[in-house]
């Protein structure tokens, strides 16, 4: 289909027909809701998830709780995605839900502070709901990260971290483009047409350069960065933890040959 079909700004279903869906994967805290809003704005076509999350819906994600292939990818943090025993898969564990994959890796770093940030700024802080955005844009104080909960939750999310990665990473037969965060950060235009080529959307150059612009202004879910932290989140105990973890994933894909696919020695800290 054609980025140039929809009028600038709108988000519209497609006819999946002859489609087999597309699973947007990330670890929590990883910018999936951001890489949601690039897609969008520069293809025109909602992007679904396998949730519905109805403050996403309240600020325009229609796609919220759309699995199919009428939407352009479907977000999805589940650890068992793509393989999962559903009525999506006609009951086959051994089945693949989607078709194919787009796979975005963020710092594990970034992303479980990103993820405390919006657990706590969620749940804890308890924000007003009437303001939807809440939860995906604040920091919360430099305290949240000295207690044992921070500790524990760091405990659970690099289990889960190693766990997403082993079971995403070899998908058989079916395409996988992974996509680094962190590029996206330093070449949002070249990373936005790689996804579009792997999605097969047709654009002109000239038309992207300005959806990318406008997708830009749109990104308020972006969080905040606190730069201005005073404390280093992690112990050096917990750095070990988290280099370990990375250390193991890094092993695990050197034995299917994908060290270059996903290079993750590149987020491992001192």
């Amino acid at each position: 289909f054609k980025a140039s079909e929809v009028k600038p700004g709108e988000c519209r279903f497609m006819n999946g027909t002859g489609r087999e869906p597309v699973a947007l994967l990330s670890h929590p805290g990883s910018g999936n809701t951001w890489l949601r809003i690039l897609l969008e704005k520069t293809t025109g076509i909602c992007t679904g998830a396998i949730y519905c999350d109805v403050d996403l819906r309240a600020q325009g994600f229609v796609g919220e709780g759309v699995r199919g292939a009428s939407v352009v990818a479907v977000k999805s943090h589940d650890s068992s995605a793509p393989w999962e025993a559903s009525s999506a898969c006609d009951g086959h564990a051994d089945r693949f839900c989607y078709g194919s994959a787009i796979l975005l890796v963020r710092n594990p770093y970034d992303a479980f502070v990103a993820e405390w940030n919006r657990q706590l700024t969620e749940h804890l802080l308890k924000p007003a709901r009437a303001d939807h955005q809440q939860g995906h844009i604040n920091a919360v104080p430099d305290f949240y990260f000295l207690g044992p909960e921070w500790d524990d939750y760091l405990q659970n999310q690099t289990v889960e971290w190693e766990t997403r990665m082993r079971r995403w990473i070899v998908l058989g037969d079916h395409p996988l483009l992974v996509v680094h965060y962190e590029d996206v950060q330093h070449n949002l235009q070249g990373e936005v047409q790689r996804m579009l080529e792997f999605l097969k959307v047709d654009y002109k150059t000239e038309d992207l350069i300005q959806k990318i612009e406008d997708a830009k202004s749109a990104t308020a879910f972006k969080r905040k960065k606190k730069n201005d932290r005073s404390i280093d989140p992690y112990t050096n105990e917990q750095k070990e933890l988290i280099n370990h973890t990375i250390q193991k994933v890094k092993i695990f894909l050197s034995q299917y040959n994908m060290e270059d696919l996903l290079k993750v020695e590149r987020y491992m800290r001192i």
